[in-house]
């Protein structure tokens, strides 16, 4: 539907270097299905994989490009993999003086009042070999107000025992998460154990994806903050299965909408922050689409996931549905009702899709999409 604006055989204009957020700074706090800040104030985990960041820091490469591409779009965590060595070659495993060196790293995010989440083991051994790495990463990480710790990715892929590798582990009061997945059991959702948070990775099908953020809010059931923390990769091209990467603009603005008005945080996957670095010149989809994300975070407040949950088809929902013809196929539309306000999403609608307010509400505001809307009545 929408798609970004390019000329061809034009590069675009580099946007001027801005701040859309103010710089983080201090602790943040957990509530079943929210995050917040020291004075209370709701908080939200706007993240990008950034895995190989600390391999390049590593190899002597300038972090600063990096970091100001993430200031303008918005983002405030970045989930970096010390012994990530699947696009640029690290000795972190076997070299303890990259501890002073990871350590230098963070304190230069902290300085540009940027968070990090840090995952421990990537590249699996055992959990007894993998060990003494968790307890080098919590030494470094001890005492930093701008650092979570998740133990290990993707264990579920080898049937990996996080809870045995974190046994005897001092975590130094840094949140922390196992890595373990949540997913739908008998009795609804179900994990195999959790620590302070949650990090799901959504499933990356493109029919469901705008919409699957909202099985991120179903999971908070399990009484825990959640960051959906690894969704559908973005890329200047399209790849399914393994690696999955989509240029769908309003398939990804779509789920971090969904995901703004639900939950406690998301986390922007795009190719070139796996590897590290920002987006190059030959990569202005991926640049659009990640500050689209920003936008919508921007447009909507941390505090919406403290309303009252509404869908099309439930008596205070603001919009008038008509099924297929207007929504994504199946009639999906959400919103997030705090007092007199509704944060409302309608997962990637159809070209001929309007908004027709109903029930009282009118629209106060269009978001950088259309389907994307702040309501009052």
């Amino acid at each position: 539907m929408l798609v970004p604006l390019l000329i061809a055989g034009r590069k675009p204009t580099p946007p001027v270097l801005e701040r859309r957020f103010p710089p983080e700074v201090g602790a943040v706090g957990l509530a079943p299905g929210c995050a917040f800040q020291n004075e209370g104030a709701l908080w939200r985990y706007r993240g990008v994989s950034a895995f190989s960041l600390p391999s390049r820091y590593f190899r002597g490469e300038d972090p600063m490009p990096f970091f100001h591409w993430c200031e303008r779009i918005g983002i405030n965590t970045l989930r970096i993999w010390p012994d990530c060595s699947n696009w640029v070659p690290t000795d972190f495993r076997t070299n303890p003086a990259r501890d002073a060196q990871l350590a230098e790293l963070l304190d230069i995010g902290a300085n540009e009042g940027l968070r990090f989440e840090i995952t421990c083991i990537a590249n699996w051994t055992t959990p007894d070999q993998d060990r003494p790495i968790v307890r080098r990463i919590y030494d470094v990480a001890a005492g930093r107000w701008n650092v979570f710790i998740e133990a290990v990715n993707e264990p579920w892929n080898i049937g990996y025992d996080v809870v045995r590798l974190m046994q005897g582990v001092d975590r130094k009061g840094i949140l922390s998460a196992y890595g373990y997945n949540v997913d739908a059991g008998p009795n609804g959702w179900e994990t195999i154990a959790a620590l302070d948070y949650l990090t799901p990775h959504t499933p990356r099908d493109l029919a469901h994806y705008p919409r699957n953020s909202k099985d991120v809010f179903e999971m908070r059931s399990l009484g825990y903050t959640l960051v959906d923390d690894e969704p559908l990769g973005i890329a200047d091209y399209d790849k399914e299965g393994s690696g999955a990467r989509s240029t769908d603009l309003d398939a990804h603005v779509s789920h971090f909408g969904v995901g703004a008005i639900f939950n406690a945080g998301e986390t922007i996957h795009p190719q070139c922050g796996m590897e590290g670095r920002p987006p190059s010149a030959d990569e202005p989809i991926t640049d659009h689409i990640c500050d689209m994300i920003g936008q919508v975070w921007q447009f909507i407040p941390p505090d919406a996931v403290s309303g009252r949950y509404s869908r099309n088809g439930l008596g205070d929902f603001p919009l008038e549905v008509h099924g297929n013809e207007t929504y994504d196929g199946q009639g999906h539309a959400y919103a997030m009702i705090v007092g007199n306000v509704a944060y409302t999403v309608v997962p990637k609608p159809t070209p001929n899709w309007q908004a027709r307010p109903i029930n009282g509400w009118r629209i106060d505001a269009v978001g950088p999409v259309p389907y994307v809307l702040r309501m009052v009545r």
